[in-house]
């Protein structure tokens, strides 16, 4: 007792303010984003300490950066590579392990592990959200989800589809659980591409290999074959779908990356208009999931990013050069020769998102919330060229 005593008065004594400087450095270079914040807030000497001068994507996430996330299948570790600095960094995430990434949102991985388990995984919060198993094993062809999933209504979206003529479609909302597994018949063919569908004005968007559409209308479970846009004639290796600020974009890619073409769908007339310019935005590209953002790097800005590398550094295409180059190298090419592509990836990007431990349960009754329905379009894929197994 009287030891005890003791250490109390020492507790008691000690000042927070106290603590050595470089010490204080080296306890926030090991915090992550929620806790950095924290940090700063306990008194004006801590909040004096400035934040590490690296990029390290969980410890110190940018909001607004993106980041190449590659989970290799049997390993526990996660692998993230920022397009810009060229930083690399490898953390071990046991929860992940013998775990696929199937699509990122937001800030969250969807994730599949052996034949039936899906879960959420966000890599800056080490928030998981368990999902009802799938009803028999499923070869996911694509899936996306239409918001957070802490969010109220959050709906998960999936399809498998063999042939040309039909396409079985998987869904499942917050709270509900089991899934709800339905086939439909094309009204047109369609070969869906390898890229994840996305979620554009309350509906999901299928891109076919050859610049056709199928949609899902999840209001009353309705599937089409778009009779406009028509196919494209170009021959195409590869084909992303990206929403951009509210229209809808694809990307095409012949093979070897010797032509790249950037359409806009205009909804009204049903075509593809050919885009030569994206402006301030940046389109990152990947099979599991693609978006575009607005730079807030100069230098980011009109390019789109690939999951390719050319020694250290990350491939992009630039729109005002019509080359593939990187950053922090002389390399430039009007093909994808001596680049390397990372399999097993996608885009992600930090988000300061607040939410409960009860909104990590998947049937958590928000009735009583005061969060609206957060039906955010896809600003936002198989193992590589594999159909995806879940």
């Amino acid at each position: 007792m009287a030891k005890q005593g003791e250490e109390n008065k020492l507790m008691e004594g000690r000042n927070w303010t106290d603590i050595p400087e470089d010490l204080l450095e080296t306890i926030l270079s090991s915090l992550y984003l929620k806790d950095v914040q924290r940090f700063h807030l306990v008194c004006k000497t801590w909040q004096s300490v400035a934040d590490p001068k690296f990029h390290h994507p969980l410890r110190y996430p940018v909001v607004e950066s993106q980041w190449l996330v590659q989970k290799i299948y049997d390993e526990d570790k996660c692998k993230f590579f920022h397009p810009l600095y060229g930083d690399r960094y490898c953390v071990d995430i046991p929860e992940l392990r013998d775990a696929y990434i199937r699509y990122s949102k937001d800030g969250w991985l969807f994730m599949s592990r052996d034949d039936y388990e899906i879960f959420f995984y966000n890599p800056f919060s080490n928030a998981k959200i368990e999902l009802p198993d799938l009803p028999s094993r499923c070869f996911f062809r694509g899936v996306t989800f239409t918001s957070t999933p802490t969010s109220y209504g959050c709906m998960v979206f999936g399809f498998s589809a063999s042939f040309e003529d039909s396409v079985t479609i998987f869904t499942i909302k917050c709270g509900d659980e089991d899934w709800i597994e339905k086939e439909f018949e094309n009204n047109l063919p369609i070969f869906p591409s390898h890229c994840n569908p996305i979620f554009h004005n309350e509906k999901f968007y299928i891109l076919g290999k050859n610049g056709n559409i199928g949609v899902y209308d999840p209001k009353d479970e309705h599937w089409t074959v778009l009779d406009n846009p028509e196919k494209l004639n170009e021959y195409i290796y590869e084909n992303y779908l990206v929403d951009c600020d509210g229209d809808l974009m694809a990307v095409f890619v012949a093979s070897t990356g010797s032509q790249i073409s950037v359409y806009k769908l205009d909804e009204l007339k049903m075509d593809w208009e050919e885009v030569n310019d994206l402006g301030d935005h940046m389109f990152f590209l990947s099979i599991r999931n693609s978006f575009s953002r607005k730079s807030v790097i100069d230098v980011m800005k009109n390019k789109i990013y690939f999951p390719r590398f050319h020694g250290k550094y990350c491939v992009f295409y630039s729109l005002d050069t019509r080359m593939y180059e990187t950053f922090g190298s002389g390399f430039s090419k009007d093909s994808l020769f001596d680049t390397a592509e990372l399999s097993h990836c996608c885009w992600i990007e930090p988000r300061e998102d607040d939410y409960s431990e009860e909104q990590l349960d998947w049937f958590y009754d928000s009735s009583n919330a005061s969060d609206d329905i957060d039906h955010s379009a896809d600003s936002s894929t198989d193992d590589d060229n594999s159909e995806g197994e879940s």
